[in-house]
């Protein structure tokens, strides 16, 4: 079978969301929109990222996704088809039922004027989401308010078992006496590993 590259395009410093990343966790499909507020000035096809606005939209499902913490935005060097390739990297964490936790989590502003974050229209746009267990951390009861957390626990009766295969590495979950989520010892270096973790996009400067 021949294979089909897809691919779709950011437009940076157009005044307006744009889809960055879609996907669907414990049920419910939901969007992620962004919109980048730039400086042109610096020259042709390039810019600096002054602002990032990101939207989160839960369209269909009984549990509502959102955004943990303020996402973080970098120009890194990541493998692909293992060649080092420049892009620009936004780590986004999600959490279910967050809303319960922050009134703002699917509406979340960063300013980046700080950074001096420059970019040109040759490096890919590349998300990388990072699910946080309901509970916060997967040493404590995946059974949350009555929701049992699907993504990294199954339960059989009584039993509840981790799943293998998910954004923590199962090695990493077992050898590790507190496996808390923002845990350094727990790497998130594969960017295969995971259910759709990643969105990748070229870039367009207007």
């Amino acid at each position: 079978m021949e294979k089909v590259n897809y691919s779709t395009t950011l437009i940076l410093g157009l005044n307006k969301y744009q889809l960055i990343y879609s996907s669907q966790l414990y049920g419910t499909n939901f969007d992620v929109y962004g919109k980048f507020t730039i400086d042109k000035t610096i020259g042709e096809d390039t810019c600096k990222i002054l602002h990032a606005h990101f939207k989160l939209l839960n369209l269909k499902g009984i549990i509502d996704i959102g955004i943990y913490g303020k996402p973080f935005l970098e120009i890194k060097n990541v493998k692909i088809n293992n060649k080092d390739v420049k892009v620009i990297h936004v780590e986004l964490k999600l959490q279910a039922m967050s809303s319960q936790k922050a009134k703002d989590s699917t509406d979340i502003d960063i300013d980046l004027e700080s950074k001096k974050i420059k970019v040109d229209k040759t490096l890919p746009f590349l998300l990388n989401r990072k699910l946080v267990p309901l509970a916060g951390d997967l040493c404590k009861n995946p059974l949350v308010n009555g929701v049992f957390d699907v993504e990294y626990f199954k339960r059989d009766g009584l039993q509840y078992l981790r799943r293998e295969n998910y954004d923590i590495p199962i090695e990493n979950y077992e050898n590790n006496t507190n496996p808390v989520y923002d845990n350094p010892s727990v790497k998130f270096d594969s960017p295969g590993q995971g259910l759709c973790r990643q969105s990748m996009l070229n870039i367009l400067v207007i």
